[in-house]
């Protein structure tokens, strides 16, 4: 009798030859999907603590007036002045922003706040960083500017328009710190949430595998 098969078996891509394929249960794909999402976590709370948060932003003190950066292509950043209590509702400090282009570049100042109008625009207090957004830069090109910062004297400023200051930290974000992403719910959508889910499917996962050798 001949116990071999004459023909080999198509069913297997491989033939008969082929080494049996490893099985992976239930419980060690959630393990794994489990894990990427931690490692998408780590690499989100990365991102979004350099790109995004105040953690991020380039800073310099006010008593310096100017500082020189060079950009590697054209984009929107956002100038903020921190000091103690800039987060709360307040009229405008009274600072000047100006932007000059060294290599020819086109760039527009924004201001934002407007002078006799109490607000906090895009304000934040974090971890000993506090302050509001005063303008915006536009830079059409990538080039080197001087962001040049100067605090109104006292007796050219209406005091019912804007607020005198006299130090504080200058602060240069990128255009993104203002959205939604740089807020609690951005925290938690691209943190927290991936988090929780991660942990949530390893959990899953040794509840399985217990499971499994509960049955054995």
């Amino acid at each position: 009798m001949i116990s071999a098969p004459l023909a080999p078996d198509l069913a297997s891509p491989a033939g008969p030859w082929a080494p049996p394929g490893p099985h992976r249960s239930p419980a060690r794909l959630l393990a794994l999907a489990g894990v990427a999402m931690v490692a998408i976590t780590v690499v989100s709370l990365a991102a979004w603590t350099i790109f995004v948060s105040p953690f991020g932003f380039t800073r310099y003190p006010l008593a310096d007036h100017d500082r020189t950066f060079t950009i590697h292509r054209a984009g929107t950043y956002v100038v903020y002045f921190e000091a103690p209590g800039e987060s709360t509702t307040a009229l405008p400090p009274a600072l000047e922003v100006n932007v000059v282009p060294l290599s020819g570049q086109k760039v527009d100042v924004r201001p934002i706040g407007t002078p006799g109008v109490r607000g906090a625009p895009d304000a934040y207090d974090l971890d000993h960083h506090e302050g509001r957004a005063i303008a915006v830069i536009d830079a059409r090109q990538a080039g080197t500017f001087v962001v040049s910062i100067t605090p109104t004297a006292p007796d050219e400023v209406d005091m019912t328009q804007r607020r005198v200051v006299y130090t504080g930290t200058i602060a240069l974000g990128r255009a993104w710190s203002r959205s939604w992403l740089a807020s609690d719910i951005g925290f938690l959508v691209v943190v927290v949430v991936p988090l929780l889910v991660g942990l949530g499917l390893m959990v899953a996962a040794w509840l399985r595998r217990g499971e499994a050798r509960g049955d054995q």
